[in-house]
């Protein structure tokens, strides 16, 4: 094989890590005559950007070389690719010469060109979750967590800014609120357990940002629980981890909190009243008003409150419905509030005048709930 009269025909400046390409060789000796050996006296050698090394002499599926192919009048396919991305690969052609051992043929076009390697669609499989793995955290309402994923393809290379493939990071929720399970309490669970309900709400969210191989990932929530999320990539799960988030409730909020009037049961505990009708009842008898208390989101609180004072009042702060007479606290007596866990208070109270009246609870001074009617509880005594 003389280097001089031996030509390739192309060597492409990219290819993607894992994905085959040629490198077509016209081979002639030193009087230009076309070589006519077994392509198994001729062969490439490649080498990636950390030094190892290929021949198309171990070729077959899954190997970096596919079988040669004879062109003819000279002409040798030689189908390879490189695993090995961020970085150039290089050739060189040798052949078995006189003497029976291999020798090489110094082609310029070799010296001179080399393919830049890169790395491939980010793999679910090969993706890690760094910042040490965040395999559990707890954060109150409102606020964010964070963590990183770090992005490879199917070979291990870490994804680069000239990278092929997009990128689509995605999570899913499973879990339980606090307050759907505010008597029973959750329990603690692993990832690898089962049934553990799907979580479709929207007070979980997630931001994702990337730059090169490296994406954060914010996640936000205002609903209280305990909660796994899986991660994916384009669509695929990576299955070797999910993580793990509980959500504490905020502190009280008096608009998170909620009011309901009824009567003392045979236990001296609040029964609301149930239905939309305006309740009735007459004048002496002993009713009552169960606060919720919650933060700000909504999210029941579990615990007895400190500091603060829970009773009934006149809604002056509130816009109720006209046709309801507001009180003004002479028509009822009302009791000191008494903690009921979880996180509940009963205010018992007396009405002492017949008439249809408007009740709110506050908390420190400040009426619970929204701003609105809603807030505001209807009551006729007879």
């Amino acid at each position: 094989v003389d280097a001089t009269q031996t030509s390739v025909a192309s060597i492409p400046e990219l290819a993607t890590a894992g994905d085959y390409f040629t490198l077509n060789f016209t081979v002639r000796d030193q009087f230009g005559n076309a070589w006519k050996q077994d392509y198994s006296q001729l062969r490439v050698r490649l080498t990636d950007r950390l030094g190892a090394e290929s021949t198309s002499t171990s070729f077959g599926s899954g190997q970096d070389f596919l079988r040669p192919v004879l062109l003819g009048s000279g002409g040798y396919m030689f189908p390879t690719r490189c695993t090995v991305a961020n970085g150039f690969a290089s050739y060189e052609l040798e052949f078995i010469g006189k003497s029976g051992v291999w020798e090489n043929a110094p082609l310029p076009a070799l010296l001179s060109n080399k393919t830049y390697i890169l790395s491939g669609p980010p793999s679910a499989t090969r993706s890690i979750i760094v910042n040490g793995g965040l395999s559990t955290t707890t954060f109150s309402a409102g606020f964010t967590t964070s963590f990183q994923v770090m992005l490879r393809d199917d070979f291990g290379n870490l994804r680069s800014s000239n990278s092929s493939g997009a990128v689509n990071l995605t999570l899913s929720y499973e879990g339980r609120t606090l307050n759907d399970n505010l008597e029973s309490g959750i329990n603690d669970f692993v990832c690898a357990d089962i049934g553990i309900p799907t979580y479709t709400g929207t007070k979980l969210s997630s931001a994702v940002n990337c730059t090169d191989a490296l994406c954060t990932i914010q996640l936000s929530g205002t609903v209280a629980g305990e909660f796994r999320f899986r991660v994916y990539v384009n669509g695929v799960e990576a299955t070797s981890w999910c993580g793990r988030i509980t959500i504490n409730p905020g502190s009280v909020n008096p608009d998170g909190c909620s009011l309901n009037l009824g009567t003392l049961n045979e236990n001296r505990q609040c029964q609301p009243f149930t239905g939309s009708l305006i309740p009735s009842t007459t004048i002496n008898s002993t009713l009552c008003g169960r606060v919720n208390t919650a933060d700000i989101y909504g999210n029941r609180l579990s615990s007895e409150l400190v500091g603060y004072t829970i009773t009934l009042s006149n809604p002056t702060t509130r816009s109720c419905a006209n046709i309801i007479e507001n009180s003004t606290n002479t028509e009822f007596q009302i009791y000191e509030a008494k903690y009921v866990p979880p996180g509940m208070y009963d205010i018992s109270f007396r009405g002492t005048k017949i008439g249809n009246y408007h009740a709110v609870a506050t908390i420190n001074a400040t009426a619970v709930g929204a701003n609105d009617a809603q807030s505001c509880r209807a009551l006729r005594l007879t």
